[in-house]
């Protein structure tokens, strides 16, 4: 049995999996990180191949309670989450969740050289950052799953046109 099909049926018995990044330091690390359908499917778009390694840096383990890594991660994430809340192509497809990310991002004092909207709400979110700023993730990944499954509807869409001859 060679190693690699060892390690990854351990990681298949404890539900992990785990991703190749890039660093500065060290050049090619693997992260081991908990598998999860909804994190995975962004992973896995090429389009954000340029955040992908904070995606998956953000969830490994070694950065439990390392609230400066977090939030320096979370910045790098959004200068494409900004784009996608800002793009008027997804206006309107999730108004609600794009615009409490936004809030977040702001309020949190992640989002660059932007300053706290509303200086109450980061004092309130002190005591428990680390709760808030895995919040601001799992609703980033929830933005690029959400236009995802758009950019999917489209091509379907399409498809079906091409298919029914233009009578959608």
């Amino acid at each position: 049995m060679d190693l690699m099909r060892i390690i990854n049926f351990d990681l298949t018995k404890l539900n992990l999996t785990y991703q190749i990044v890039q660093n500065e330091l060290l050049g090619d690390i693997a992260l081991i990180i908990p598998k999860n359908l909804v994190v995975d499917e962004p992973l896995k778009e090429t389009k954000y191949k340029n955040i992908r390694p904070f995606l998956v840096e953000y969830m490994s383990k070694h950065n439990e309670g390392n609230i400066q890594k977090k939030e320096n991660l979370l910045s790098s994430i959004d200068k494409e989450i900004e784009g996608i809340t800002k793009n008027p192509k997804y206006k309107g497809l999730n108004d609600t969740l794009f615009d409490d990310t936004d809030f977040l991002y702001n309020n949190l004092n992640l989002r660059h050289n932007q300053e706290v909207k509303d200086v109450r709400f980061y004092n309130k979110t002190i005591a428990n950052r680390e709760e808030w700023l895995d919040l601001v993730y799992r609703n980033s990944i929830l933005v690029l799953s959400c236009t995802k499954e758009y950019d999917d509807h489209l091509k379907i869409k399409s498809l079906k046109k091409e298919v029914d001859g233009g009578s959608i």
